[in-house]
């Protein structure tokens, strides 16, 4: 301490700007400890979002030749056996509209457009699209594993089109009916010989 300010100081004052001046330094040092630990804030990290992938439904048979089953099926309810439960799938006007454009029906199942000259307008023509809905409707309810026809003849009809594997059996060895691209190729290649005759309820 400077004498100047030594004379001017009793010893009961210098003892106090002691302890002031200890008091200043710790509050000085510890200030940051203690700060640190009311200051601090944390901060939540969110959660990393979860992506939603579309997994579209495997569509596979469910069930094997050997249990057979009608060609007309009750809609959503599920086929019970010892083995497993799986749910019955039926397709939709336009799942099968995907189903065909992979087969030799894409043709004709595309948008055909054609102009009418003396109504001065463009026409659509779904004939084939419509015709195949109707078709696969009455023949299986859209339902991939249908099984009609047992007892009647060598064979039975299977799939979405009801392909007789008795009537058919070349059909049946190349194709895996119970797969709809399969199905529908099948029909395509029964239609070309057969026509819409082929099917007794093509006119339904």
């Amino acid at each position: 301490m400077p004498q100047g300010i030594r004379k001017h100081l009793s010893p009961l004052n210098s003892m106090r700007l002691a302890i002031a001046i200890g008091l200043a330094l710790t509050v000085v040092l510890l200030a940051p400890t203690a700060l640190s630990n009311q200051l601090y804030i944390s901060y939540a990290v969110p959660p990393v979002p979860v992506v939603q992938v579309y997994t579209p439904p495997v569509i596979a048979p469910v069930t094997p030749l050997s249990e057979g089953v009608g060609a007309r099926t009750v809609k959503d309810i599920a086929l019970s056996t010892d083995a497993a439960e799986n749910d019955l799938i039926f397709l939709s006007k336009w799942e099968l509209m995907d189903v065909l454009a992979q087969t030799s029906w894409r043709s004709y199942i595309t948008a055909n457009m054609y102009y009418i000259e003396e109504l001065d307008m463009w026409y659509y023509d779904d004939f084939y699209a419509v015709k195949l809905y109707d078709l696969m409707m009455c023949e299986s309810s859209g339902r991939i594993d249908a099984i009609g026809d047992i007892g009647i003849g060598t064979g039975i009809s299977v799939g979405l089109f009801q392909i007789n594997t008795g009537y058919w059996p070349q059909l049946a060895k190349k194709y895996h009916l119970f797969r709809p691209v399969d199905n529908a190729q099948a029909a395509y290649e029964v239609w070309e010989i057969l026509g819409w005759d082929a099917w007794s309820c093509h006119d339904g």
